[in-house]
């Protein structure tokens, strides 16, 4: 019986090891923060050779981004930006909420610009996000896949100095 439950245990934690190890394979995009990533989406305007898309609710989204044409965006977390006068919008309020307070992830509402970089270090996208843990890579073919973004480690650290005064 003991060596039924070892065996068994065994198991769990070999499956809860390989489950934690990265996919084999799997090319993750290179993530760098661009001041003139900041730029561009600030200005508004639809870029022709980027694909647009939006994170979280349409009153006010989480994060925008834009893909390369060239790439398939596979992610049921994003969707398309039809219009150019929503991005306007979007980016007018951007500006209103940047320095309040996100009740939802208590943390500061800190627009950032980031790259999305492929391999060799070409811009592949770029996203525009109130919280700077973004995760991407590149599936098969053209495929790519950009998580959610998430509030940073950092991010909620720095809320909790400034609010806390520790």
């Amino acid at each position: 019986m003991n060596k039924r439950i070892s065996i068994l245990l065994i198991g769990i934690v070999t499956i809860m090891i390989t489950s934690c190890t990265p996919t084999p394979g799997r090319q993750y995009a290179g993530l760098k923060s661009n001041l003139e990533v900041e730029r561009m989406f600030r200005t508004g305007e639809m870029l022709p050779q980027f694909k647009y898309y939006f994170n979280g609710p349409e009153s006010v989204p989480r994060a925008l981004l834009a893909l390369d044409r060239k790439y398939i965006l596979k992610s049921q977390f994003w969707h398309e930006i039809e219009s150019n006068k929503q991005l306007q919008e979007w980016i007018s309020e951007f500006r209103r909420i940047d320095g309040e307070f996100d009740d939802i992830e208590y943390v500061k509402v800190d627009y950032r610009g980031i790259d999305i970089l492929a391999a060799d270090s070409h811009r592949i996208g770029m996203i525009y996000t109130r919280y700077h843990w973004v995760v991407a890579w590149k599936g098969e073919g053209n495929d790519i896949y950009v998580l959610q973004p998430e509030p940073s480690g950092t991010q909620k650290t720095r809320f909790h100095r400034f609010y806390h005064n520790d």
